[in-house]
C-alpha cells in the first residue's frame, strides 16, 4: 500500500504539471539567416518544489479546477498509461488494467489527489510520522539481530525474517493512515472498491 501511494507521488508531477521549452519558429527566408539564439532566461521549465507551501497551494487549486476529472476515462488511462512507461516498473505496471483502472479512478477524483497535495502540507505531522517509521525500522533491525538465531535453518531464518519485516510495514502503513486519515480517506476508498470489485 506504501509502495502504492510512493507510486502516486512519483506519478504526480507527470500529469500536465510541467512545460516544454518554448520554441521559436524562424519563417523561412531567402535569405540564409542563422537561428536566433535564445537566452537561457526566456526558456520557461516549470519545476515545482513541493516543500513549498504556496506552491502546493497553488496546486491545490488548479486540481480543484482540473480538466482531468472531465475527460472520458479511456483517455485518462491512456494519459496514465503514457506517464507509468516514464517510470522504472512502468512496463509492468501499465500492463495491469487493475493498476491503470485504479489510478484513473484516483486522477479523476479531485479529493483524492487534493488529500496528497495536503500531506505535504502538514509539516510536522510528517515529521513526527517519519521519526516514528525510522525508529521502527532501527527496532525491527535489531529485534532481527535479537529474535532470529543464526543456527536455525535458512528457510525458518527467512520466514522469521518476513514476518517480522511483514509486522513492521503492516504498523507503519496503521501508523500512517492514523496519522493522516482524512487526507488518505478518498484514495483508500478508491482502493477497497477496486480491490472488492
Amino acid at each position: 500500500m506504501i509502495k502504492f501511494l510512493f507510486i502516486i507521488f512519483l506519478l504526480l508531477p507527470c500529469l500536465a504539471f510541467s512545460q516544454d521549452e518554448e520554441e521559436v519558429i524562424v519563417p523561412e527566408t531567402k535569405f540564409n539567416l542563422p537561428k536566433p539564439q535564445i537566452p537561457e532566461k526566456t526558456k520557461t521549465k516549470i519545476e515545482l518544489d513541493l516543500y513549498d507551501p504556496t506552491v502546493l497551494k497553488v496546486l491545490i487549486e488548479k486540481l480543484e479546477k482540473s480538466p482531468l476529472s472531465d475527460l472520458p476515462d479511456q483517455e485518462v488511462s491512456q494519459l496514465v498509461k503514457e506517464n507509468l512507461l516514464k517510470l522504472p516498473l512502468g512496463d509492468q505496471l501499465s500492463e495491469s488494467d487493475r493498476f491503470v483502472k485504479t489510478m484513473t479512478k484516483i486522477i479523476k477524483d479531485k479529493n483524492a489527489l487534493k488529500g496528497l497535495i495536503n500531506i505535504l502540507l502538514k509539516r510536522e505531522e510528517m515529521k513526527n510520522y517519519f521519526y516514528i517509521w525510522l525508529a521502527l525500522m532501527v527496532m525491527g533491525f535489531f529485534l532481527k539481530k535479537l529474535l532470529i538465531s543464526k543456527t536455525w535453518p535458512g528457510l525458518i531464518q527467512w520466514l522469521a525474517s518476513t514476518y517480522l519485516n511483514l509486522t513492521i510495514t503492516v504498523i507503519s502503513f496503521a501508523l500512517f493512515v492514523t496519522h493522516f486519515e482524512t487526507e488518505i480517506k478518498p484514495i483508500l476508498k478508491i482502493i477497497m472498491s477496486e480491490i472488492m470489485a
